[in-house]
């Protein structure tokens, strides 16, 4: 038996519904997996009592890998003050139990407990759990990693230090809340469509924190260049005090390693799945991989709507047992599709017919929007190309920011310079080299492109603003709202194409703010 990877998981993955633990193992044969998979059982739940963890079962999820060897992988609930000490009694009981297999002795327990006792002392955490159970009963997000705590999302939020936190009668609650999330994934068309839902609900009024493989944007401004698909870019989006909404591409990467970083989002779109980056943690064929998207439908609330590709099938073959109605997307209303079949017992689906995008409830068909008519994604300028830098918004004044209670600073308005993405309807050349004041020219989706992904965005963008809609971020501060800044889209309703945020003015301290995070790692 072999150990080939140990890891904490921070959120919602393939395996368990939150926070936790997990080892991947190589077995020489499968009658070794069939022999040693019982013995981990038994001395994962001896180690768990004896450090005063909650019991908790072991998920196994076994495989074959592309070479044809036995695999499992291997994973724990946990406390999320607890994360290191129950990666650690895992890896314990993997060691013991492969010292058994050889015909070793692995020594008495009691043996291995006190370094892992002083390990679990010194990660306990009693104030940030007390603090989670209360924004949890409020039925508030919360956002923890190693060095932050967040309560509430992007303009509805406060953050502290894990050193720092504050009781809970100490938290002004009514200041706190959720903003619509959107997670779009798939193997191909993420950023396109997250750019494009983007550029949708910013034509909205509201302002979008995205991210994609080509950085961190807020309000189409790009504040972090690099891949940041991964829960730290969530985290970095949803704990913005500048953010309306959060569209977020989600890579399978991040979903593997460590978990999402929300517990709870409004839509979920999986684009397609193809043949690749088979062959990582365990994941090796086009089904498993479907498998691994689809963790992003386990998050979506009753009232949002998981979004699937019906032209892609490995997509048709997951099991339909989604915690919110299920839309299909495709780029025919005429292939014999799930869609089809789906509104035939009067499910929802869209596709595009004769250039228009077409909404259709059961044999009900409404078309919208002529495809062409569609805002454009932006897109991410290649690093070579000349920036000009656009002004800035003006960072938030004490009377309309969140200061944390904490001498140390943690957030606060968008780095500066930004870079504006603007957008372009159909390709057109760049601007010349000489023009420092032009914004960058960008080249329009191939016309199929667009299409799919318009179609798998119209559903995003209807739920998103009826969150958007349905949440209480009312403004309290003198300010005036934000005028659109561009004309209202069709894609968004019309009860929400008039909707407008702004902030609440209510800081905890006068102490100023600035921003940081972690890197993407």
């Amino acid at each position: 038996m072999e150990l080939l990877d140990a890891r904490r998981l921070t959120g919602p993955n393939l395996q368990l519904r939150g926070a936790g633990a997990l080892v991947e193992l190589r077995f020489a044969s499968p009658e070794e997996a069939d022999r040693a998979l019982p013995l981990l059982d038994l001395e994962h739940e001896a180690l768990t009592r004896a450090l005063g963890l909650p019991p908790a079962d072991l998920r196994r999820r076994r495989f074959i890998d592309r070479e044809g060897r036995e695999g499992a992988a291997l994973a724990t609930p946990a406390p999320l003050d607890a994360l290191y000490t129950a990666l650690d009694a895992l890896e314990l009981a993997v060691q013991r139990v492969r010292a058994g297999l050889r015909g070793d002795d692995p020594g008495p327990l009691s043996a291995a407990l006190p370094p892992l006792l002083a390990a679990r002392q010194r990660e306990a955490r009693p104030a940030l759990l007390a603090l989670v159970a209360a924004a949890e009963a409020r039925g508030l997000p919360v956002l923890v990693d190693d060095e932050l705590c967040t309560l509430g999302h992007g303009a509805r939020s406060i953050t502290w230090p894990l050193g720092q936190l504050p009781a809970p009668d100490q938290i002004p609650w009514s200041q706190l809340g959720a903003i619509p999330i959107a997670l779009i994934t798939g193997t191909n068309g993420k950023t396109t469509c997250s750019r494009l839902l983007a550029r949708v609900v910013r034509c909205a009024g509201l302002r979008p924190g995205n991210t994609t493989t080509d950085g961190i944007s807020v309000d189409e401004r790009v504040i972090e260049p690099g891949d940041w698909t991964g829960p730290a870019a969530a985290r970095l989006v949803l704990r913005r005090p500048d953010v309306d909404i959060a569209v977020l591409e989600t890579a399978r990467g991040g979903i593997l390693r460590r978990g999402l970083a929300p517990h709870r989002c409004d839509a979920a779109l999986i684009t397609n799945i193809s043949a690749d980056h088979l062959g990582d943690y365990g994941v090796v064929d086009i089904d498993g991989m479907a498998q691994v998207k689809a963790v992003v439908t386990t998050v979506v609330a009753p009232t949002g709507r998981v979004v699937l590709g019906a032209d892609s099938p490995p997509l048709c073959r997951l099991p339909r047992a989604f915690p919110a109605p299920l839309v299909w997307f495709s780029l025919s209303p005429d292939q014999p599709t799930p869609a089809a079949h789906h509104r035939r017992a009067a499910g929802e689906a869209w596709y595009v017919a004769e250039g228009q995008l077409v909404h259709a409830v059961g044999d009900h068909e409404s078309p919208l929007i002529a495809v062409a008519d569609v805002p454009s994604p932006s897109a991410a300028p290649p690093a070579t190309t000349s920036k000009t830098p656009s002004p800035s918004p003006p960072s938030p004044t004490p009377s309309t920011s969140r200061a944390l209670p904490s001498s140390k600073p943690y957030a606060a308005s968008p780095p500066a310079p930004a870079t504006t993405l603007a957008a372009s309807t159909s390709t057109s050349a760049a601007a010349p080299a000489s023009s420092s004041t032009s914004p960058t020219t960008l080249t329009a989706s191939p016309p199929w492109e667009k299409s799919s992904t318009t179609s798998a965005c119209a559903t995003l963008a209807a739920v998103c603003s009826s969150a958007s809609a349905s949440l209480e971020i009312a403004a309290t501060t003198t300010s005036a709202p934000r005028p659109p800044p561009c004309s209202p889209s069709p894609l968004i309703t019309s009860s929400s194409a008039s909707y407008r945020t702004t902030y609440a003015a209510a800081p905890l301290e006068k102490s100023a703010i600035t921003w940081s995070e972690p890197s993407p790692s």
